[in-house]
């Protein structure tokens, strides 16, 4: 069994043991900030602990991912955001969809899709690829030509979730610092109508063409 299959089905037992085998995505509103800010929270816990000085860290969360900070996103009509719960009401996973604030050039027809979390117990069960819809269809019924997004340069498992769904390095980093570390994210695009926008040759590794259907060897 390789290792997605493996987490897949590990992701199933965790599921079967609360009882909780479906979930629900909706818009949020307002009155999601609270849980929005404990699930961003705990999402980003969960994703950057293993190599993000402690301290720091908790200061980002109580920044970044308060009921304040939620609560502004959810009254912005320039932003959108969807929540996904279980059976029984419980958040377990979020997407926000934002104007492009990555620290470089983007189009007038640009969106950014600014975070995408699920807690570990429903990874690997379809659900990401629901919530990524979601945005994908707002961001084109807002008339965005392309969908941006930073990935994490470390996180393997993301940048293969999102080449899977037609996303592809531009070629440029988002650089941000944390607890007195510099940290690179890799900033993806990909197209929501037309043709197929030929990266820039800007910046970092080079960008070989693979066969299709593959995953990239370089992020093998």
């Amino acid at each position: 069994m390789d290792h997605d299959a493996a987490d897949a089905a590990s992701n199933d037992d965790i599921r079967a043991s609360f009882g909780v085998s479906e979930a629900n995505l909706r818009r949020a509103q307002p009155a999601d900030a609270a849980a929005l800010a404990l699930l961003g929270g705990a999402t980003f816990l969960e994703s950057y602990a293993r190599d993000h000085p402690g301290d720091a860290l908790i200061r980002h969360v109580q920044a970044q991912h308060s009921p304040a900070f939620y609560a502004q996103m959810l009254a912005d009509p320039a932003c959108a955001t969807w929540v996904l719960e279980t059976d029984l009401g419980a958040p377990v996973g979020y997407a926000l969809l934002t104007k492009p604030d990555l620290g470089c050039e983007t189009g007038a027809d640009d969106l950014e899709l600014k975070r995408l979390y699920l807690l570990r117990g429903w990874q690997a069960g379809g659900w990401g690829r629901r919530l990524l819809a979601a945005v994908e269809a707002e961001a084109a019924t807002r008339g965005a030509g392309r969908l941006l997004l930073c990935v994490s340069a470390d996180n393997a498992t993301a940048q293969r979730f999102y080449w899977r769904h037609g996303y592809d390095d531009v070629g440029r980093q988002h650089m941000f610092g944390m607890g007195g570390r510099a940290y690179h994210g890799l900033i993806w695009a990909k197209r929501l109508g037309g043709d197929p926008e030929t990266p820039p040759a800007i910046l970092t590794r080079s960008v070989a063409p693979e066969p299709a259907g593959q995953w990239p060897r370089r992020w093998a």
